[in-house]
């Protein structure tokens, strides 16, 4: 996938409000607890921090 396709449904997400904009290390986050919980699960131990 294209970087500015990337970008792209990042914002739309952010518009979403699935995920809040960058932060000050310019990381998005999880805005719902459920949704966040589920990723979480999903994802492979090794990312997990």
């Amino acid at each position: 996938m294209e970087p500015a396709a990337v970008d792209h449904l990042l914002q739309v997400f952010v518009t979403k409000r699935l995920l809040k904009e960058r932060d000050e290390r310019g990381r998005y986050e999880l805005l719902h607890d459920a949704l966040a919980r589920q990723v979480f699960h999903r994802s492979p131990v090794r990312n997990r921090s």
